[in-house]
C-alpha cells in the first residue's frame, strides 16, 4: 500500500505495518492496469517496482495513461510537442518497457481501453477502434 508522506510516497507492508520503500522522486503512487505508476511534477510518470520503488522505465513525455479494464496492462497514448501524430503502446505487469503498438498519423483524444482494444475520438469528431494482442 502506498501513501504520500510530507517527503514523497511511502509503500507499506499492509500485513505488518512496515515500511517497505521510501522515495523522495514522487508525489503519489497508484495501481494502472497491473503496473505500479508514479507521478513526479513536473518530471512526469513513470513505472515503478512495487518491491523497490525504483523506476522500471519512464512514461514521461506522454499525453494521456489509460488503464486496460482488467490486470492485462497499461495503454498509453502519446504525443510530443509540434507532432501531430499519437503513439500508442501497451506495458504489462513485470516487463522492462512498454511495447509499441503503432502510430496514428494524427491526433487522438478521449481514449478508452480494453482489454485487447482502444478507442479514441478522431478528427471529424468520429470515434476509431484499434484492436492489439
Amino acid at each position: 500500500m502506498c501513501t504520500p508522506s510530507p517527503f514523497g510516497v511511502e509503500a507499506i507492508d499492509p500485513a505488518t505495518g512496515t515500511l517497505v520503500w521510501h522515495t523522495d522522486d514522487a508525489d503519489a503512487v497508484f495501481d494502472v492496469g497491473g503496473l505500479l505508476v508514479a507521478d513526479a511534477q513536473p518530471a512526469g510518470l513513470a513505472a515503478v517496482d512495487p518491491a523497490t520503488g525504483r523506476t522500471l522505465f519512464d512514461l514521461g513525455g506522454l499525453e494521456t495513461v489509460l488503464n486496460a479494464r482488467t490486470e492485462h496492462g497499461l495503454i498509453s497514448v502519446g504525443r510530443k510537442v509540434g507532432d501531430d501524430r499519437t503513439w500508442l503502446s501497451l506495458a504489462k505487469p513485470h516487463t522492462a518497457a512498454p511495447r509499441p503498438l503503432g502510430v496514428v498519423p494524427y491526433r487522438v483524444w478521449d481514449c478508452a481501453a480494453g482489454e485487447r482494444s482502444v478507442v479514441c475520438r478522431v478528427p471529424g469528431d468520429q470515434l476509431n477502434i484499434w484492436t492489439y494482442r
